[in-house]
């Protein structure tokens, strides 16, 4: 089975599944919302799944969704994909603790390493800070999209969290200001 190079759309929130992407920022920064365009710009979608911390938040009404309640096991996303026939699947992971049981956080990680670049599936997942989220989840992330902290002091640490040195953090945020 190839893998899908190029988004389903020509827009500029469409985005090619096989990947997962990071996006952190405070609360009420609009990360749900960007979700939401990604789902709605990169369609066609087979399915959408919807992972939140918070059960029974409403943020994802107006759009056709399946919620988690835990995160499947690969076999079952195995499934998935093949019921998909070749269309891509979307994942969005929104504000889910990693404080989580073993097998849930093996699944999880299963997902992001595996799944998402073998079965065609887009992940998104959200946080209020880059260290709401397992290191391991980072580093299965392709793409990460962070809006910056309040905070200043914390930049060093997020800069190191990325990979990169403080002086190119800061300059990559006064860029797009």
């Amino acid at each position: 089975k190839r893998l899908v190079q190029r988004p389903q759309q020509q827009h500029n929130l469409s985005m090619t599944p096989n990947r997962c992407v990071l996006l952190t920022a405070p609360p009420n920064r609009g990360k749900s919302s960007l979700c939401l365009q990604i789902a709605a710009r990169s369609a066609p979608f087979h399915k959408v799944f919807v992972l939140h911390g918070t059960p029974g938040t409403l943020e994802y009404q107006c759009i056709d969704h399946v919620s988690l309640d835990k995160m499947p096991d690969p076999a079952w996303w195995k499934q998935q994909s093949k019921d998909a026939k070749g269309k891509p699947l979307l994942c969005i992971i929104d504000d889910y603790s990693t404080d989580v049981g073993k097998d849930e956080r093996k699944n999880i990680e299963m997902m992001l390493r595996t799944c998402a670049s073998h079965l065609g599936i887009l992940v998104l997942i959200t946080a209020h800070a880059h260290t709401n989220v397992a290191p391991k989840w980072r580093r299965c992330c392709t793409t990460h999209v962070c809006w910056p902290p309040a905070d200043r002091t914390s930049w060093p640490y997020l800069a190191r969290g990325m990979n990169m040195g403080y002086k190119q953090l800061a300059a990559a945020f006064a860029q797009c200001q």
